[in-house]
This record gives structure tokens, sequence and C-alpha cells, in this order.
């Protein structure tokens, strides 16, 4: 299962192996999701949150940058060089 490819490469899948095997692929664009049906959008993202608040699940951060490391932390998401959240400190 692949869940997101912001921090690498887009995935491929040769469609031969899918049909040998008897399998389905199935895309889905949470951002649309979001414009489709709004109400369902804001619990599963309010859902999210209370897991995080009792600490059942929690982000995955990548990297920890200065802000004086700001435009070195954009160019690693615009790169598409970083994995997880990229985080910049505010001291």
């Amino acid at each position: 299962m692949v869940i997101g490819f912001a921090g690498g490469e887009v995935p491929k899948i040769p469609a031969n192996i899918l049909l040998v095997k008897n399998v389905s692929a199935i895309g889905f664009y949470w951002g649309q999701h979001a414009l489709k049906d709004n109400a369902a959008y804001r619990k599963s993202v309010e859902d999210v949150f209370k897991l995080c608040d009792q600490g059942k699940i929690s982000p995955h951060i990548g990297k920890v940058w200065t802000l004086d490391q700001v435009n070195e932390a954009f160019l690693s998401v615009k790169d598409r060089k970083s994995t997880g959240k990229v985080v910049v400190e505010m001291d």
C-alpha cells in the first residue's frame, strides 16, 4: 500500500502486473474530497487531531530547520527531497 508520495518519486505500477495478479489499484486525491464533501473531510481532520491529542498517532518529522535555514527548508519540499513534516523553529 502506498499512501502519498510528496517526499519522493511517484510510484509506477506496470498495468500487466495488476492483470496477472488479478488485483486493482485505486487512486484518491484527498484535496478533491475536501471540495466534494467538506463535512466528511472536516470530520476526518477532527478525528485525526483527536488521535494526535490522545497520543495514538504522531506525525513523522523529517527534519527540523532553524529560521535562518528557511530557504533550504522550502527547497527541500520544492525539490521533493523531504519526507515527513518539515519543521522550521522560530526562536
